[in-house]
């Protein structure tokens, strides 16, 4: 497997605990999906560049590619999630 799968994958494993979690401490939905996906793409950032020694020389394109699949993971997260929430709260 190649160094850019790879990285992508762990990018989608970060996002979707942070998502996950984020999600479960906040209520708003949106403001869940914008928290979760800055705290992954700076967490994914970091964790590259404690694993190459440098900052990625393309960070400036790599944040808002990494952001936009850190959002998409959040927003399905969120919505499972969500449902979840619904289903506990109707058996009340």
């Amino acid at each position: 497997m190649s160094d850019g799968a790879i990285g992508i994958i762990l990018l989608v494993i970060i996002s979707a605990i942070v998502s996950a979690l984020v999600h479960r401490w906040t209520t708003r939905f949106w403001n869940g999906c914008l928290l979760a996906t800055l705290i992954s793409v700076v967490g994914f950032q970091l964790l590259a560049y404690a694993h190459a020694g440098y900052l990625d020389p393309f960070v400036l394109i790599a944040i808002p590619v990494s952001g936009l699949l850190s959002f998409l993971v959040s927003v399905l997260v969120g919505k499972v999630i969500e449902n979840m929430r619904r289903r506990k709260g109707a058996n009340l």
